[in-house]
């Protein structure tokens, strides 16, 4: 996926979110926060269902109001690479 796409998908869900409809499906998630471990199943079935379509894994944004929030600083590896 071109920069330019993941960009006006993310654009496109935060505009959603904040007009009041769901985005979330089996290619695109919004989160607050960054994961938690135990949420690596849950990525990869999310992965394993795409079929090897992009998927769009979006953590910043509240999923419910379509708030930013700040995760500079954030592992989002939890220490792995």
């Amino acid at each position: 996926m071109r920069a330019i796409d993941l960009e006006a998908r993310v654009i496109s869900a935060v505009d959603q979110i904040r007009s009041g409809q769901s985005v979330e499906n089996d290619f695109i998630e919004c989160k607050r926060d960054s994961p938690k471990e135990n949420k690596a199943r849950q990525l990869a079935g999310s992965l394993n269902r795409a079929a090897g379509d992009p998927v769009v894994y979006i953590i910043g944004i509240d999923e419910k109001d379509g708030a930013v929030h700040d995760v500079a600083g954030t592992d989002i590896l939890g220490g792995r690479k």
